[in-house]
């Protein structure tokens, strides 16, 4: 996902996401600029390598460009302090919301979000 126009070094890599208002279509990039919009739905699976960044950096990049809901999911049990966090947009920040019963309902797509822990 590319954000800034004018410096292709800014972009974000999201494992899986959702973009509501767009065409559904095979592309190799989504650029913001041309789709008119940023990711609302963002989902992370955390690695040894990324789960710093997903919890700390991208977090805080992804609240800045206006997404609405985030999702860590840690299927190895290794690196977060949860197998599913879930994160809202308010006030301009990405609040965590309590995952009951490994258990989250996502109020843009509906369905609850669920750590089977299979």
């Amino acid at each position: 996902v590319y954000y800034d126009r004018g410096n292709p070094k800014k972009w974000l890599a999201p494992d899986i996401f959702v973009c509501f208002g767009v065409k559904n279509i095979l592309r190799r990039t989504f650029k913001t600029w041309e789709e008119g919009v940023f990711p609302q739905i963002v989902f992370e699976v955390a690695s040894e390598s990324t789960f710093e960044k997903d919890l700390g950096e991208k977090r805080l990049d992804y609240a800045r460009l206006g997404v609405e809901e985030y999702y860590l999911l840690d299927p190895e049990r290794e690196y977060l302090p949860s197998p599913l966090m879930a994160f809202k947009r308010e006030t301009g920040r990405l609040i965590s919301v309590n995952v009951e019963n490994n258990r989250v309902r996502s109020p843009l797509l509906n369905p609850e979000i669920v750590d089977t822990g299979k």
